[in-house]
C-alpha cells in the first residue's frame, strides 16, 4: 500500500510540474500572458511534496511500538521496490 501511495504522490508531483512545463512554452510561443498553472505549479509542487514527506512518516510510524523498539525499527527500514 505505501508504494502505490508513493508512486501516487510521485506521479502527481511530475504530471504536474510537466503540465506547467508545456502551458509555459505554448504561451510563450504564442505571446499570451503565463497561465494559471504555470503560476501555481511551483507551489503546488512544493506543497505536495511535504504532504507526501508527512503521510510517508505516519504510514512509518502507525505500527512502531515503544514498548518493543527493537523489533519495532526493522520495519522502518525495509526499501520496498
Amino acid at each position: 500500500m505505501t508504494i502505490t501511495i508513493t508512486w501516487l504522490v510521485c506521479s502527481l508531483i511530475v504530471l504536474l510540474s510537466l503540465a506547467a512545463a508545456v502551458q509555459r512554452q505554448t504561451t510563450s510561443r504564442s505571446g499570451q500572458t503565463v497561465g494559471a498553472l504555470t503560476r501555481l505549479a511551483p507551489a503546488a509542487v512544493i506543497s505536495i511534496g511535504i504532504f507526501g514527506t508527512f503521510l510517508g512518516i505516519y504510514l512509518g510510524l502507525r505500527n512502531f511500538d515503544t514498548a518493543n523498539i527493537n523489533d519495532s525499527i526493522p520495519s522502518l527500514l525495509v526499501v520496498c521496490i
